[in-house]
């Protein structure tokens, strides 16, 4: 195969998909697009399989008959 095409600007680490280079530049720049959908929470993750995780604490809460379940955590810090 051709190989890597696509070198991160920070770290130089190289991807073969653009679209797995834009998921690892969040890594450096903070960004975190990925946001639960739960109003309570509103919870950001820079990586999507993080916040389908997250998710399943609210479904657990709902299944349970309680309100959604929310977990501080370093998306979320309590202030």
């Amino acid at each position: 195969g051709a190989g890597p095409k696509y070198a991160c600007a920070f770290c130089a680490k190289t991807f073969s998909r653009p679209s797995s280079l834009r998921i690892h530049t969040y890594s450096h720049t903070g960004e975190r697009p990925f946001v639960c959908k739960e109003p309570s929470c509103r919870r950001r993750f820079s990586v999507q399989s993080n916040l389908k995780r997250h998710a399943k604490v609210h479904q657990l809460g709902a299944q349970n008959g309680g309100p959604p379940l929310h977990q501080p955590g370093p998306s979320h810090p309590i202030n």
